[in-house]
Order: structure tokens, then sequence, then C-alpha cells
């Protein structure tokens, strides 16, 4: 056999002897160069799930490094080879290690589904609704005053203000 690439076998899914189709029966893998990584998210991740968007990847083994890249491929259905259905996607590296790492090395992988800069935040206590709009309640005069604001991005701790507040008010989160 020949192969198209240099590398390591990593897994041989074949017998001495066994007849094979054109199924993958040999992994060969690029082990000093890991640059492309396959990782999975839970299948409430898919909104982040999408080819462009910017991850940071840090390796168990060297977990005081972080590497920067971007997904390359979301696979377009569930994987559920494993006890829950999962999103299956390639990752990038922007740049190459500066060591080897053995196959099968742990990762985490952070992907950043959007982002904003020099934005006013508010804890996601701190916001309320009513009547389809949002409101904080801020610090005006000694008093406590509803305030409606257009909201951006949210996580789970913070959200995002795009009008309706000004940087350094104070916003009352009881």
């Amino acid at each position: 056999m020949i192969a198209p690439i240099s590398g390591t076998v990593t897994s041989l899914g074949l017998s001495v002897g066994q007849q094979v189709d054109t199924s993958s029966v040999i992994t060969i893998a690029q082990l000093s160069q890991p640059y492309v990584l396959d990782t999975y998210l839970d299948e409430s991740d898919w909104g982040t799930a999408q080819v462009g968007n910017k991850v940071t990847v840090t390796f168990d083994l060297l977990p005081e490094k972080t590497f920067q890249g971007s997904v390359t491929l979301v696979y377009p259905e569930l994987d559920t080879s494993f006890e829950a259905s999962l999103i299956h996607l390639t990752v990038q590296l922007d740049q190459s290690l500066s060591q080897d790492l053995p196959a099968g090395t742990g990762v985490t992988v952070d992907i950043l589904g959007s982002e904003a800069r020099d934005v006013v935040l508010v804890p996601v206590g701190a916001l309320h609704e009513s009547d389809g709009a949002h409101y904080v309640n801020v610090m005006q005069n000694g008093q406590k005053v509803k305030r409606t604001v257009e909201i951006g991005l949210k996580n789970a701790s913070y959200v995002e203000v795009k009008s309706g507040l000004e940087v350094g008010e104070t916003v009352v989160t009881k």
C-alpha cells in the first residue's frame, strides 16, 4: 500500500486475510503538526457551530498555552455514535505547535459565536422584561428609576446594552 501523505498510522480496521471495500480501514495522522482538530459540541450549541467562527484551543498537555483558530467544517447532521447527539466539526489552528503531541491528546475548544467590544454590560439579573420591552433600574438623584434599554449580545452572565444606558450609571440589581 502507498499512502498519499506521510504520517503515523493511528488505527487499522482490518485483519490479515480480510477483504475490504473502499471504506476507510487505515487512519493516518500527521502528529508533528496537528493543525486540524476534530471536535464535538453539545447540540444546544448549534448556533455557534458556524464555519468561520473563531476558536481558542487549549491542549491538556499544554495548559499554559492557548492557540487561535477557526471552524472550517460543520457536518450537516448530528453524530449519534455517542450517548448524546453531538455536533461534529473541524477546527483549523492558525499556527503550528512547538512540540509533538500524542494522538488522542485532550483538548478544550471554545468557539466565539459573536463578539462585542467597548460596550456597556449589565448583569443578566439586572435586566427585566415587560410588554416585550427590556428595562433596567438605575439610581437617579437617589431614586430607583425604570429605564428602557435596547439589548444586544447576551451570555449566561452579562447582557450588552446598545442604548438607554450610559457608562458610569449605577444599575440596581435587586
